[in-house]
């Protein structure tokens, strides 16, 4: 689920299946595509999904948290 706020990332969700969006800034939206989620789960996005949104894939997310977490100082870590 995504609001609508961004009206590139509103388009390229469109038609998609798995995709929900609602009304930024009206809960009665977000309330009404929750439902509507519950009642009938979307399928599962297709695994190029990702690039084809211009995200990072599970992987490349880790490895740059990881490189991130590595570039902190020492007594920052836990």
């Amino acid at each position: 689920m995504v609001s609508d706020h961004d009206p590139r990332l509103t388009r390229a969700l469109a038609g998609q299946a798995w995709a929900r969006t609602f009304t930024a800034g009206d809960p009665d939206s977000l309330a009404a595509v929750l439902r509507e989620a519950i009642d009938t789960p979307p399928p599962r996005p297709d695994s190029d999904v990702a690039a084809a949104l211009g995200l990072l894939t599970p992987e490349q997310a880790l490895a740059a948290f990881t490189d991130l977490h590595r570039g902190l100082p020492e007594r920052s870590r836990r």
